[in-house]
């Protein structure tokens, strides 16, 4: 399998599964859906000349699609259809179950992907810092300052020498 693509979690009857796309040597792409127990795939073909997509334009429509909406998953015994409504367009993808030792492999390169995408974001984002990360505002308060107004300074009555008395 070649790199792994957009992931979607979606839903069949209540049940989650992973949906993703594959990119192939050849240019043309593959969906997956799994719930980490089977797995379901297949090849992006048209539907009107059940042809594999090769078209780079067919290839950009689709993964503008994926990447826009949630699709619509049905699953059944040993196959699975994706369906996406793209404006004036449906497309759907019929999937196939793969083999037991099929499923295993795939599982396990979406989740060591996953882990390998998780890792580089983390290093993009750098370490967090505790001591750089700042919580609510970053200016202390001063003695005396309003909770309404930061920055003004409450004025004190004024005290001093009382002439009444003297």
């Amino acid at each position: 399998m070649g790199g792994t693509g957009i992931v979607q979690l979606v839903q069949s009857e209540g049940q989650d599964y992973l949906c993703f796309c594959s990119s192939k040597s050849d240019g043309s792409l593959s969906f997956h859906v799994t719930n980490a127990c089977d797995s379901w795939s297949g090849d992006i073909t048209s539907s009107e000349e059940n042809q594999p997509v090769s078209s780079d334009d067919r290839i950009s429509q689709i993964k503008d699609a994926f990447e826009s909406q949630t699709p619509k998953l049905s699953v059944r015994e040993t196959e699975a259809t994706l369906t996406f409504q793209d404006g004036r367009e449906t497309l759907t993808f019929d999937l196939h179950r793969d083999p037991a030792s099929r499923a295993r492999e795939r599982v396990r390169e979406l989740l060591f992907g996953l882990a390998g995408r998780v890792r580089e974001l983390e290093r993009r984002l750098g370490d967090p810092n505790p001591a750089k990360i700042r919580t609510g505002s970053s200016k202390r308060k001063l003695p005396g300052e309003s909770l309404i107004n930061p920055g003004f300074v409450r004025k004190k009555t004024p005290t001093g020498v009382d002439f009444e008395d003297a």
